[in-house]
């Protein structure tokens, strides 16, 4: 007898859940129409009309960053180390092309300076070499193996002066003094171009291993803002195109052009913008955030009043009418997107489905109809 009292409990429990899974499904289903009279059209004073299309410059609103070119910042390293005796410059600078930034000192480099003026003093000496052993071979009174040794040395000599040189060249070394017989103690590093001094990593009276990042120059002559525009919003951007920008530190607006409208969506599905900058600004720093309002081109777009939309389940969305008798009209909600505001007009675009050509929109009195429509899949949740 219990058996057949668990069996039944169980039988009970499940014929409710299957109630409940069936109760659930029902609610996620919606009545897809509203269906009226023309009679209750006339007492709701309801009216349609045919959405117009209009010529809009639409503001297309997007997130960015200020990026700089590789080929337009430099990092200053020291091609052979050295203790960094003095900086004359602090982070946020600006500097000139040819303006000292670092001296150094490293034995290293004084003795590639000697080695040089050696080279440049055994030069003469075997230059004259070479023109004795010319001369004796001439007059018959040398030998020409000795003649082509003095050759050899010298060459090897010219070399070694060349190879010197390069290097001394790339240590910033000044050869129009050490030409004259001057050696350089301490060398200057200077800026390779005009640009802004950044991340400084080097402290008076450390010693600088070679190759090792000191300092950042970054020209801002360069500097461009990357507009990251949503994959929907890509149609409307063009090459030329005015584009105000507002750095999120700062109320002053920079004004830039759409340079390059990039060809590739992100996996979080927008399109780089590549802008450039009418004019350089001290506001203007690699690395910012910003916001950008772009400026298209007009478009034919269509239009409708804004009375004509409302929210359904937090979405814009215009009831279409679909179909009709002689006593009845059915109408249809459309989810829409809406690009621009003005005077009362809306400018949209379809979300998923567009209705047919030509089809009459709800425009005057619309929330009777969502307010119909929200009762009908009111009462079927229930």
């Amino acid at each position: 007898m219990k058996n057949i009292t668990w069996i039944l409990i169980g039988l009970l429990l499940f014929s409710c859940s299957e109630k409940e899974a069936i109760k659930v499904e029902k609610k996620a289903e919606l009545v897809k129409s509203v269906t009226i009279t023309k009679k209750q059209m006339a007492e709701l004073k309801i009216q349609m009309a045919i959405s117009e299309i209009q010529s809009i410059g639409l503001s297309v609103h997007a997130n960015g960053k200020i990026e700089v070119p590789p080929q337009n910042k430099t990092f200053i390293s020291l091609p052979y180390g050295g203790k960094i005796k003095s900086i004359s410059i602090l982070d946020g600078d600006y500097v000139k092309k040819g303006e000292e930034l670092i001296e150094i000192e490293h034995p290293e480099i004084i003795q590639l300076q000697q080695d040089y003026l050696e080279v440049v003093a055994t030069l003469e000496l075997l230059q004259l070499e070479v023109e004795r052993q010319q001369t004796l071979v001439n007059n018959e009174a040398g030998s020409l193996k000795n003649l082509q040794q003095a050759k050899s040395s010298l060459n090897v000599a010219k070399a070694k002066k060349s190879g010197l040189r390069a290097k001394l060249e790339i240590a910033n070394v000044q050869l129009s003094k050490l030409d004259n017989g001057q050696i350089q103690r301490i060398i200057s590093i200077k800026s390779p171009f005009d640009g802004v001094v950044t991340k400084i990593h080097a402290n008076v009276g450390e010693f600088a291993a070679e190759n090792i990042n000191l300092m950042e120059i970054i020209d801002l002559k360069h500097a461009h803002a990357e507009v990251y525009v949503f994959e929907k919003d890509a149609k409307y951007i063009l090459e030329g195109q005015k584009v105000k920008i507002k750095m999120l530190e700062s109320d002053e607006e920079q004004t830039a052009t759409v340079y390059l409208v990039g060809k590739e969506v992100d996996k979080d599905r927008t399109i780089k913008v590549h802008c450039h900058f009418e004019k350089e600004s001290s506001k203007i720093i690699p690395g910012s955030f910003f916001k950008a309002t772009i400026l298209t081109n007009p478009v034919e777009l269509p239009t409708i009043s804004s009375e004509s939309v409302v929210k359904i389940q937090n979405k814009d969305a215009v009831f279409v009418k679909v179909g009709d008798n002689k006593d009845n009209v059915v109408f249809e909600p459309y989810f829409i997107t809406i690009l621009k505001q003005n005077d009362g007009r809306v400018a949209f675009e379809y979300v998923n489905k567009k209705p047919k050509p030509n089809h009459p929109i709800v425009s005057h009195e619309t929330f009777e109809i969502l307010s119909i429509f929200t009762k009908l899949n009111s009462n079927d949740e229930e």
